[in-house]
């Protein structure tokens, strides 16, 4: 789902727009993968699949896979809908530099539920 990213965020130009001062990379961790998502002024740059050498990154998004498709499921159940529910009841951990994420809540959330719309199209 992450590898879509790049295509999902970029051909959303208000989306893009609301993030035209965002700049950093953050990993979404899955349990024994994760990925570095590049972003460059509001534009997903790349999405790296581990392993990556020493990554950098701002922040991480850290939850076991099998909740992360819960999330990306086209009308998922409550507590399964936002980042927060699944750090209050799924294991979901927040690490690092969390300013960039909270400041851009609702941008890094649109991100994230991006995929979504992959999961729509197939249950349509």
């Amino acid at each position: 789902m992450l590898e879509k990213l790049p295509d999902l965020v970029n051909g959303d130009t208000r989306l893009v727009a609301r993030g035209a001062h965002i700049t950093l990379s953050f990993k979404v961790d899955m349990g024994d993968r994760y990925w570095l998502v590049d972003i460059d002024r509001g534009r997903v740059a790349a999405v790296r699949p581990s392993p990556v050498m020493m990554p950098q990154y701002t922040f991480a998004i850290c939850c076991a896979a099998e909740h992360w498709g819960a999330f990306w499921e086209p009308h998922p159940k409550p507590g399964w809908q936002d980042i927060f529910g699944m750090q209050r009841h799924h294991g979901l951990t927040l690490e690092g530099e969390l300013q960039p994420l909270i400041a851009n809540l609702f941008w890094f959330k649109d991100v994230l539920e991006s995929p979504r719309k992959l999961s729509q199209g197939a249950a349509a």
